[in-house]
């Protein structure tokens, strides 16, 4: 799943993953509202990383 929302940004040197503001919107919802527990916490993992 969290590989869906990331992508690569072309021109950084050390290849550092890029999530649109989109992308973070889907992870708070699918971390919030997801009917899956383990979709829920992919998600909230995810945004822990991303945001840290």
């Amino acid at each position: 799943m969290p590989e869906d929302v990331i992508s690569h940004s072309s021109g950084d040197s050390e290849e550092k993953k890029v999530v649109s503001s989109r992308s973070l919107e889907s992870l708070k919802d699918r971390a919030t509202k997801d009917r899956n527990h383990a979709v829920r916490r992919e998600a909230l993992l995810t945004l822990a990383k991303k945001l840290s």
